[in-house]
């Protein structure tokens, strides 16, 4: 082995006997069929091809007020979700009455990757749902309580 390539090598080979990880044993072993973690990724892919597909699931009794009224303040910050989003993706914010976010700065959106100003009333940024309403609503949303539909359409790492 080369000299400059020795220092790394041992350093990596420390810091794997330090870790307490252990080799897995070879595929095709009698162990390596009950080996946890990557030794059976092949297998669960394989049974990716047995899985049925199916349509979408009907809206039925879909309305966006079964997720309450538009963004409440869930948080209790006395601000509706989203101002509260607002205030945090948005640099440079100005307020009205401490809560109204007037104007500000996103910095890279999440979608373009461009910098956009926002201005109340003209020109802004949307707040989505990173997963839609309907959508979680056909996915089994449809038989949660209404309370826990609040939550999941206010939840702040829910949208964006």
């Amino acid at each position: 082995m080369r000299s400059h390539l020795l220092f790394p090598a041992l350093l990596l080979a420390s810091a794997v006997a330090l870790s307490g990880c252990t080799v897995l044993p070879e595929p095709g072993s009698g162990a390596a069929a009950n080996a946890p973690g990557p030794a059976n990724g092949p297998v669960a892919l394989a049974s990716v091809d047995g899985l049925a597909v199916k349509g979408r699931a009907p809206k039925t009794g879909y309305a966006r007020e079964q997720f309450g009224k538009g963004w409440l303040d869930t948080d209790g910050s006395g601000c509706g979700t989203r101002e509260d989003i607002l205030k945090r993706d948005l640099a440079r914010t100005t307020f009205k009455d401490g809560c109204k976010v007037l104007s500000g700065v996103l910095e890279k959106d999440p979608y373009t990757g461009t910098r956009i100003t926002h201005e109340r009333g003209r020109t802004g940024v949307d707040i989505d749902h990173i997963v839609a309403l309907s959508d979680a609503w056909q996915k089994g949303a449809g038989g949660w309580d209404k309370g826990k539909r609040i939550a999941f359409a206010n939840d702040l790492m829910l949208a964006v």
